[in-house]
């Protein structure tokens, strides 16, 4: 099934169309020991206006929390810089005001540099990634897996978080 899943992921991808994967994943969270379970649809597009590989790519990850305001997915292979993320709370199950999402690397770095804190409930957030070494500030590159994790969202809400990645 995984074996599909890239293949076809990788035709959609050089004939630049859109695929949708939808998975459950259960896992433990590390902050409090309990186990829970989030969904994620994850869908990709990209636009290389001709080139190959494409330029652009946009991974849309739609998340629902568990009955403990939680959710957790794994997003596979990410590569590239992370241009700017957009955060859209769900218009009929609205998440609790001042809920937090987190997107770590392998290396435990939370990729949106805090910025997922205490987001509103009703309002879409905008935001460009960087990281910074105290003075200056360089584009968020990533390669490999990135760990979402949403949290205090309330029981059974959801939400969009959009990646736009660059090549």
């Amino acid at each position: 099934m995984k074996k599909i899943l890239y293949l076809l992921g990788a035709f959609c991808l050089v004939a630049g169309l859109t695929y949708a994967v939808t998975f459950t994943v259960t896992l433990t969270d590390g902050h409090t020991g309990l186990p829970f379970t989030g969904a994620c649809i994850q869908t990709t597009s990209t636009n290389g206006l001709g080139r190959n590989p494409p330029t652009c790519e946009v991974r849309a990850l739609a998340w629902t929390s568990n009955t403990s305001g939680t959710a957790t997915v794994t997003v596979s292979d990410v590569v590239g810089t992370i241009c700017r993320v957009v955060i859209d709370p769900d218009i009929d199950a609205a998440p609790t005001a001042a809920y937090d999402i987190i997107l770590y690397d392998s290396n435990l770095v939370d990729v949106l540099g805090g910025q997922g804190a205490d987001l509103s409930a009703t309002a879409t957030t905008s935001f460009a990634c960087f990281a910074t070494n105290g003075t200056a500030y360089m584009p968020m590159e990533v390669h490999g897996n990135l760990a979402l994790g949403v949290s205090n969202a309330g029981s059974e809400k959801a939400g969009v978080i959009k990646l736009y990645l660059r090549r």
